[in-house]
Protein backbone atom coordinates (compact mmCIF):
# COMPACT_ATOMS: atom_id res chain seq x y z
CA UNK A 1 0.00 0.00 0.00
CA UNK A 2 1.15 3.51 -0.77
CA UNK A 3 2.59 5.60 2.02
CA UNK A 4 4.02 3.16 4.51
CA UNK A 5 5.13 5.13 7.57
CA UNK A 6 8.62 5.05 9.01
CA UNK A 7 9.30 2.46 11.66
CA UNK A 8 11.64 2.95 14.58
CA UNK A 9 14.75 0.87 14.38
CA UNK A 10 15.83 -1.40 17.15
CA UNK A 11 17.77 0.13 20.03
CA UNK A 12 21.18 1.19 18.95
CA UNK A 13 19.85 2.62 15.65
CA UNK A 14 21.09 5.90 14.29
CA UNK A 15 19.97 9.26 15.66
CA UNK A 16 18.65 10.13 12.22
CA UNK A 17 16.24 7.20 12.29
CA UNK A 18 14.99 8.08 15.77
CA UNK A 19 14.49 11.72 14.77
CA UNK A 20 12.56 10.64 11.67
CA UNK A 21 10.30 8.43 13.77
CA UNK A 22 9.66 11.28 16.19
CA UNK A 23 8.85 13.51 13.25
CA UNK A 24 6.16 11.08 12.14
CA UNK A 25 4.69 10.85 15.63
CA UNK A 26 4.11 14.59 16.06
CA UNK A 27 3.04 15.28 12.50
CA UNK A 28 -0.54 14.05 12.94
CA UNK A 29 -1.89 15.82 16.03
CA UNK A 30 -0.11 19.11 15.30
CA UNK A 31 -2.66 20.25 12.71
CA UNK A 32 -5.45 20.16 15.32
CA UNK A 33 -3.71 22.92 17.27
CA UNK A 34 -3.12 24.89 14.08
CA UNK A 35 -6.79 24.80 13.16
CA UNK A 36 -7.87 25.98 16.60
CA UNK A 37 -5.30 28.78 16.88
CA UNK A 38 -5.88 30.15 13.37
CA UNK A 39 -9.65 30.19 13.84
CA UNK A 40 -9.30 32.22 17.05
CA UNK A 41 -12.02 30.21 18.80
CA UNK A 42 -13.04 26.72 19.60
CA UNK A 43 -13.32 24.46 16.58
CA UNK A 44 -16.64 24.81 14.82
CA UNK A 45 -18.30 22.36 12.42
CA UNK A 46 -16.01 23.28 9.51
CA UNK A 47 -12.90 22.88 11.64
CA UNK A 48 -14.20 19.55 12.91
CA UNK A 49 -14.86 18.42 9.36
CA UNK A 50 -11.38 19.50 8.25
CA UNK A 51 -9.80 17.72 11.20
CA UNK A 52 -11.75 14.56 10.30
CA UNK A 53 -10.58 14.77 6.67
CA UNK A 54 -6.95 15.24 7.69
CA UNK A 55 -7.19 12.33 10.13
CA UNK A 56 -8.75 10.22 7.38
CA UNK A 57 -5.86 11.08 5.04
CA UNK A 58 -3.31 10.38 7.77
CA UNK A 59 -4.82 6.97 8.54
CA UNK A 60 -5.66 5.76 5.04
CA UNK A 61 -3.01 7.76 3.21
CA UNK A 62 -2.94 7.92 -0.60
CA UNK A 63 -6.31 6.25 -1.18
CA UNK A 64 -8.01 8.65 1.24
CA UNK A 65 -6.36 11.65 -0.38
CA UNK A 66 -7.55 10.48 -3.79
CA UNK A 67 -11.10 10.10 -2.46
CA UNK A 68 -11.08 13.64 -1.05
CA UNK A 69 -9.76 15.05 -4.34
CA UNK A 70 -12.33 13.09 -6.32
CA UNK A 71 -15.20 14.37 -4.18
CA UNK A 72 -14.09 17.97 -4.67
CA UNK A 73 -13.77 17.43 -8.43
CA UNK A 74 -17.32 16.02 -8.44
CA UNK A 75 -18.54 19.35 -7.03
CA UNK A 76 -18.69 18.61 -3.29
CA UNK A 77 -17.59 21.74 -1.38
CA UNK A 78 -14.73 21.16 1.07
CA UNK A 79 -13.86 23.43 4.02
CA UNK A 80 -10.29 23.85 2.71
CA UNK A 81 -9.32 23.97 -1.01
CA UNK A 82 -8.12 20.67 -2.44
CA UNK A 83 -4.83 22.36 -3.28
CA UNK A 84 -4.07 22.67 0.44
CA UNK A 85 -4.84 19.00 1.02
CA UNK A 86 -2.36 18.10 -1.71
CA UNK A 87 0.25 20.38 -0.13
CA UNK A 88 -0.44 18.53 3.12
CA UNK A 89 0.13 15.27 1.25
CA UNK A 90 3.48 16.70 0.13
CA UNK A 91 4.31 17.23 3.80
CA UNK A 92 3.37 13.58 4.46
CA UNK A 93 5.75 12.62 1.65
CA UNK A 94 8.45 14.66 3.37
CA UNK A 95 7.98 12.70 6.63
CA UNK A 96 7.74 9.41 4.73
CA UNK A 97 4.09 8.75 5.45
CA UNK A 98 3.26 8.76 1.73
CA UNK A 99 5.18 7.71 -1.38
CA UNK A 100 5.38 10.39 -4.05
CA UNK A 101 4.57 8.56 -7.30
CA UNK A 102 1.70 6.35 -6.07
CA UNK A 103 0.14 9.42 -4.44
CA UNK A 104 0.47 11.36 -7.68
CA UNK A 105 -1.22 8.51 -9.54
CA UNK A 106 -4.10 8.37 -7.04
CA UNK A 107 -4.68 12.10 -7.45
CA UNK A 108 -4.65 11.90 -11.26
CA UNK A 109 -7.10 9.00 -11.44
CA UNK A 110 -9.53 10.21 -8.78
CA UNK A 111 -9.48 13.78 -10.09
CA UNK A 112 -10.42 12.47 -13.53
CA UNK A 113 -13.16 10.21 -12.14
CA UNK A 114 -14.63 13.02 -10.02
CA UNK A 115 -14.48 15.52 -12.89
CA UNK A 116 -16.09 12.96 -15.19
CA UNK A 117 -19.07 12.62 -12.84
CA UNK A 118 -19.60 16.38 -12.88
CA UNK A 119 -19.00 16.47 -16.65
CA UNK A 120 -21.87 14.03 -17.29
CA UNK A 121 -24.09 15.91 -14.84
CA UNK A 122 -23.42 19.00 -16.94
CA UNK A 123 -24.21 17.07 -20.11
CA UNK A 124 -27.48 15.87 -18.57
CA UNK A 125 -28.73 19.28 -17.45
CA UNK A 126 -27.59 20.92 -20.69
CA UNK A 127 -26.95 24.50 -21.76
CA UNK A 128 -30.46 25.51 -20.71
CA UNK A 129 -29.48 24.98 -17.09
CA UNK A 130 -26.49 27.31 -17.53
CA UNK A 131 -28.69 30.01 -19.05
CA UNK A 132 -31.28 29.75 -16.26
CA UNK A 133 -28.87 29.64 -13.33
CA UNK A 134 -25.62 30.96 -14.80
CA UNK A 135 -26.15 34.45 -13.39
CA UNK A 136 -24.78 33.16 -10.08
CA UNK A 137 -21.47 32.59 -11.87
CA UNK A 138 -21.76 35.55 -14.27
CA UNK A 139 -22.62 33.28 -17.18
CA UNK A 140 -24.90 34.75 -19.84
CA UNK A 141 -25.71 34.06 -23.49
CA UNK A 142 -22.78 36.04 -25.02
CA UNK A 143 -20.26 34.53 -22.61
CA UNK A 144 -21.61 31.04 -23.11
CA UNK A 145 -21.45 31.51 -26.87
CA UNK A 146 -17.81 32.64 -26.65
CA UNK A 147 -17.00 29.71 -24.37
CA UNK A 148 -18.57 27.31 -26.85
CA UNK A 149 -16.44 28.70 -29.69
CA UNK A 150 -13.29 28.49 -27.57
CA UNK A 151 -14.01 24.90 -26.51
CA UNK A 152 -14.64 23.86 -30.11
CA UNK A 153 -11.41 25.52 -31.28
CA UNK A 154 -9.04 24.99 -28.33
CA UNK A 155 -10.86 22.32 -26.32
CA UNK A 156 -7.95 20.53 -24.65
CA UNK A 157 -5.94 23.70 -24.01
CA UNK A 158 -8.95 25.44 -22.46
CA UNK A 159 -9.51 22.56 -20.02
CA UNK A 160 -5.84 22.14 -19.10
CA UNK A 161 -5.18 25.84 -18.47
CA UNK A 162 -8.64 26.79 -17.21
CA UNK A 163 -8.43 24.28 -14.37
CA UNK A 164 -5.59 26.32 -12.85
CA UNK A 165 -7.75 29.43 -12.48
CA UNK A 166 -9.10 29.64 -8.89
CA UNK A 167 -12.83 29.03 -8.77
CA UNK A 168 -13.09 28.07 -12.44
CA UNK A 169 -12.25 24.35 -12.35
CA UNK A 170 -15.68 23.10 -11.22
CA UNK A 171 -17.70 25.57 -13.31
CA UNK A 172 -15.60 24.82 -16.40
CA UNK A 173 -16.29 21.11 -16.02
CA UNK A 174 -20.06 21.70 -15.97
CA UNK A 175 -19.80 24.01 -19.00
CA UNK A 176 -17.75 21.45 -20.94
CA UNK A 177 -20.38 18.80 -20.27
CA UNK A 178 -23.32 21.08 -21.06
CA UNK A 179 -21.74 22.13 -24.36
CA UNK A 180 -21.18 18.46 -25.29
CA UNK A 181 -17.41 18.56 -25.48
CA UNK A 182 -16.16 15.11 -26.64
CA UNK A 183 -15.52 13.10 -23.50
CA UNK A 184 -12.18 11.52 -24.57
CA UNK A 185 -10.76 15.01 -25.11
CA UNK A 186 -12.09 16.17 -21.75
CA UNK A 187 -10.79 13.15 -19.82
CA UNK A 188 -7.37 13.33 -21.45
CA UNK A 189 -7.14 17.03 -20.68
CA UNK A 190 -8.01 16.44 -17.02
CA UNK A 191 -5.35 13.73 -16.75
CA UNK A 192 -2.68 16.05 -18.16
CA UNK A 193 -3.83 18.98 -16.04
CA UNK A 194 -4.05 16.97 -12.82
CA UNK A 195 -0.59 15.47 -13.41
CA UNK A 196 1.01 18.93 -13.62
CA UNK A 197 -1.14 20.25 -10.76
CA UNK A 198 -0.39 17.37 -8.38
CA UNK A 199 3.30 17.12 -9.35
CA UNK A 200 3.90 20.79 -8.56
CA UNK A 201 1.86 20.89 -5.34
CA UNK A 202 3.31 17.67 -3.93
CA UNK A 203 6.83 18.98 -4.53
CA UNK A 204 5.99 22.36 -2.99
CA UNK A 205 4.43 20.67 0.04
CA UNK A 206 7.46 18.45 0.41
CA UNK A 207 9.78 21.48 0.29
CA UNK A 208 7.69 23.53 2.73
CA UNK A 209 7.47 20.71 5.25
CA UNK A 210 5.82 21.80 8.50
CA UNK A 211 5.05 25.24 7.10
CA UNK A 212 2.11 23.59 5.31
CA UNK A 213 0.43 23.09 8.69
CA UNK A 214 0.06 26.86 8.99
CA UNK A 215 -2.05 26.86 5.80
CA UNK A 216 -4.72 24.56 7.26
CA UNK A 217 -7.07 27.48 7.92
CA UNK A 218 -10.79 27.08 7.36
CA UNK A 219 -12.30 29.87 5.27
CA UNK A 220 -16.10 29.62 4.92
CA UNK A 221 -15.98 31.95 1.88
CA UNK A 222 -14.16 29.22 -0.06
CA UNK A 223 -17.16 26.89 -0.04
CA UNK A 224 -19.72 29.46 -1.26
CA UNK A 225 -19.26 28.83 -5.06
CA UNK A 226 -19.45 25.07 -4.53
CA UNK A 227 -22.55 25.38 -2.36
CA UNK A 228 -24.25 27.59 -4.96
CA UNK A 229 -23.41 25.11 -7.71
CA UNK A 230 -24.73 22.15 -5.70
CA UNK A 231 -27.95 24.02 -4.87
CA UNK A 232 -28.44 24.96 -8.52
CA UNK A 233 -27.90 21.36 -9.63
CA UNK A 234 -30.33 20.09 -7.01
CA UNK A 235 -32.91 22.69 -8.06
CA UNK A 236 -32.48 21.70 -11.71
CA UNK A 237 -32.91 18.02 -10.85
CA UNK A 238 -36.08 18.71 -8.83
CA UNK A 239 -37.56 20.86 -11.60
CA UNK A 240 -36.72 18.23 -14.23
CA UNK A 241 -38.33 15.51 -12.10
CA UNK A 242 -41.47 17.59 -11.55
CA UNK A 243 -41.69 18.41 -15.25
CA UNK A 244 -41.36 14.76 -16.24
CA UNK A 245 -44.00 13.78 -13.68
CA UNK A 246 -46.44 16.41 -14.91
CA UNK A 247 -45.90 15.28 -18.50
CA UNK A 248 -46.68 11.67 -17.55
CA UNK A 249 -49.80 12.77 -15.66
CA UNK A 250 -51.02 14.81 -18.63
CA UNK A 251 -50.48 11.93 -21.03
CA UNK A 252 -52.32 9.45 -18.80
CA UNK A 253 -55.24 11.87 -18.26
CA UNK A 254 -55.55 12.91 -21.92
CA UNK A 255 -58.79 11.88 -23.72
CA UNK A 256 -58.49 9.23 -26.43
CA UNK A 257 -57.71 10.54 -29.89
CA UNK A 258 -60.03 10.16 -32.87
CA UNK A 259 -57.86 7.36 -34.21
CA UNK A 260 -58.06 5.54 -30.87
CA UNK A 261 -61.88 5.87 -30.81
CA UNK A 262 -62.13 4.64 -34.39
CA UNK A 263 -59.94 1.66 -33.66
CA UNK A 264 -62.10 0.75 -30.65
CA UNK A 265 -65.25 1.10 -32.74
CA UNK A 266 -63.83 -1.14 -35.45
CA UNK A 267 -62.85 -3.68 -32.86
CA UNK A 268 -66.34 -3.67 -31.33
CA UNK A 269 -67.91 -4.06 -34.78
Amino acid sequence: MCGVGLKAKESGGSDESRNASAKVDIGGPLYVGVLTMRSGSSAGPLQDLTQAILTFIGQHQGIALGLVVGLEEAGLPLPIPGDIFILYAGYLVDIHRLDFWPTLLYIMVTATVGASILFFVGRKVGAGFLLRHGHMFRINVPRLSRMQKLIRKYGAIIIVLGRYVPGLRIVLTVIAGALHMPYPIFAGSVLVSSFIWAFVLLNVGERLGRQVLGMLTVDPVHIIPGVLLVLALVAAAVLAWRGARQSRDQISAAPPSIDDAALKGDAAG
